[in-house]
Parts: C-alpha cells; structure tokens; sequence
C-alpha cells in the first residue's frame, strides 16, 4: 500500500461524506496554488452515478499546512457566515456547500462560478462594462464590510462573474487574508504597531507599502485602483510593472495630484472626487460608499450611459450563439467566460508554474507586482487570533 502523500486530487476521484446521501466526484482541475487545488465536482450517488446535473467548485488545502498558515480555514470560517447575514447583503458571496477531509487534504464546496474579472479584461473594458464592474465590486466589498471583514486583497483576480445564467453577476472571492474589524463591543479594533506589507503590490493601498494596519478605507482604495484599471486597462494604473517604491510613489501622486493621472491617461476628471474622498478618510473613519456611486452614475449620464447595456462578456456568448458553430458552442467558448472557481489558497510555487500557465485560474499574473502577499508566521498568527471564526482551537 502506498504511503506517498496525495497533494491534490484527480479526474473521477471519488470523496466519500459521512453522510450517504451522496458523495463528490472530480471532473477537472480548474486551478493549482502552494498549498492546494480548486476542481470542478458533482454530486454522485454510492454507485458513482451523478444525481443532478449541478456542479461545483472544491478547494482543497493539504494537511500539512500549518495551523497558523491555512487559509482554507479562515475562508471557511467567513464563509459560515454568509448563511446567516441579510438576503440583501449576499448576492455577491460564493455559498459555501459543504466540507470535509481525506487523510491528506482538507477541503471546502462551494459556488461554481465563471471567469476572474482579471481574465476578463484582457480584452479593454467597454465603458458602460468598466463602470458597472466598478459599481457591483464596490457593492461587494461594502457587503462584506457589513459581515464585519477587511478582505485586504481587492484585486480583478479575486472578483469572478457568475457561471451559466448569473453571468451578469460578480461575486467576491478569496477570503483567505480577510480579517474582522470590529470587537466583541462593536467598536473598531485598534490599529497593531507593528504589522507587515499585506496584499498585492498592483492593487494595495498606500497604507500596506507603510506596514501599517488596514482598515475599511483601504478596501476602497484598493477598489479605486482596480477601478482605473477597468476604465483605462493601459494607463489608468501606471504603476504596473514597476518596483515597490516607484509603485507606491506614483499612487502617492494619485491622491496628492489628483488631475494628474487624468492627464496621463483617459481616467475621467469627475473621478478626482473620490481620490480626495479617500484620501480625507482616517483609520477607524466609515467609508460613506454612496459618494462612489453617485460619481459614477453621474459620470455615466454625462456618457449617455444607462448602466444597464450588456456586460461585454454576456455579448461574446452571444455572439457565438448566434454563430454557425451552436454545435461546438461549449468546447469553443472564449476562454474568459469558461466556468471558474476562486482562487487557490496561496500563490503558485516554482514546480507548478507551467502547469498552472496552461489551466484557467483566478491567479492570473503578468509579473511578481499582481500576486499577493503574506506571512505565512507574523501576519496569519494575527489573523488566526483575529477570531474570524470559532474560537476553539
């Protein structure tokens, strides 16, 4: 018998529940990180005969992962959660299914959903596309917000459409950074003196480059950051590529002169509203999100933009629908709009790269400034202690 430990799963496994009423079969891999796999499942009876014709979405974390370092359990323990918040609060949270463990890995089911936002965009964003991806991410964050959670990683690849008929929904992934705000009493937890640079170079905010704690503000601008890059996928976020002190002077500039990336790129002039929102905003301060509503509904008018034109993915669907190939339809869809799962738990190693190049994953990286960044020790300790779920341990 062989003793080699498995570190990921594969096609037409089959992972037994304690429960009989059914057991999860492997169909393909949709991603690979560090620590784990993200698959596609169904649902099968005892025989291996699938009972519906729902699939899913398993993210796997081997056991050897350190307490400490699991990010599998800080998203399972946030996800728990959404089951319990406001219906209106949930339209943008993958629902966590069920989970589990074979002797070498730990795993969670959740939501199958479509493509990263970061693949998506490959393509320039139409205008009405950037904004209404602007506004249903902002929506998101301010929701997750209300969960009580910084999600401190906010970045297109983290951000997945729907699968199937909720294409024109996005949802918010990849809890594994996400830590609570908030005390037992309600107030807001006192920054740390010490902490370290926490997220992704690209997309992080000016207070992650100073090692300092994040708050909800810095969500925000993270999310502003994505936004520029949505509506100018060129220029908008100049900083792209560049060294970590080049990166954090030019979003220095944004704020400090906010007309001149408008200069620099086709960033909107009305858009300097929110850059000096933010930049208003202190430690503990609520982040009034309408501002950033308002400013794009209003820009969108002076566009003669309704904020409901189709989403530029749902037209590619279409188009093909539409096309003389309906038969190969399903083999040939555009690689954006293939069904997806959230990302794996951690950055991909060396011996995987080229394996993971060829699979779609929200992991999606042109260079070292777009893949997050954590400490496996000082930060996930804090995290761990964060309570971002059962207190047992």
């Amino acid at each position: 018998m062989s003793t080699r430990l498995k570190t990921q799963l594969e096609p037409n496994d089959i992972i037994k529940r304690p429960k009989a009423d059914y057991n999860w079969k492997v169909i393909s891999l949709l991603g690979a990180g560090g620590f784990g796999t993200v698959n596609k499942v169904i649902q099968v009876n005892e025989a291996g005969i699938p009972i519906n014709d729902k699939e899913y979405a398993m993210k796997t974390e081997m056991k050897t992962v350190k307490k400490q370092a699991s990010r599998l359990k800080i998203e399972r323990n946030v996800m728990a959660l959404f089951t319990k918040c406001d219906p209106q609060y949930k339209d943008h949270f993958p629902e966590l299914i069920d989970l589990g463990q074979t002797l070498d890995l730990k795993w969670i089911v959740m939501t199958l959903v479509g493509a990263p936002l970061e693949k998506v965009k490959q393509k320039q964003f139409s205008k009405s596309t950037a904004l209404q991806c602007g506004l249903q991410t902002m929506k998101a964050i301010h929701d997750f917000h209300h969960m009580g959670f910084l999600h401190r990683d906010i970045k297109p690849g983290n951000f997945c459409i729907g699968a199937g008929a909720k294409q024109d929904l996005i949802y918010i992934l990849d809890f594994g950074l996400a830590r609570k705000y908030r005390l037992p009493n309600g107030q807001v937890r006192p920054p740390r003196l010490k902490t370290k640079m926490v997220g992704t170079p690209r997309y992080c905010p000016r207070a992650s480059h100073r090692m300092e704690e994040l708050s909800r503000k810095d969500d925000f601008e993270s999310w502003y950051f994505m936004l520029l890059d949505f509506v100018d996928g060129a220029k908008g976020v100049p900083w792209k590529g560049k060294p970590r002190e080049v990166t954090y002077a030019l979003k220095r500039k944004i704020f400090e002169e906010p007309k001149w990336i408008c200069c620099v790129s086709t960033i909107p002039p009305e858009f300097q509203v929110m850059a000096d929102y933010l930049n208003s905003l202190s430690y503990a301060s609520d982040v009034e999100f309408g501002i950033f509503r308002e400013t794009i509904t209003d820009y969108a008018r002076t566009c003669n933009l309704t904020l409901k034109e189709p989403l530029d993915w749902t037209m590619e669907v279409k188009n093909l629908s539409m096309s003389n190939q309906i038969p190969q339809m399903s083999s040939r869809l555009p690689q954006s709009t293939q069904p997806m799962s959230s990302a794996p738990p951690s950055s991909t190693p060396t011996s995987m790269k080229r394996r993971s190049a060829r699979i779609p994953t929200s992991r999606v990286v042109s260079c070292d400034d777009n893949r997050s960044i954590f400490s496996e020790r000082n930060e996930e300790t804090s995290l761990d202690r964060s309570r971002t779920g059962n207190s047992k341990r």
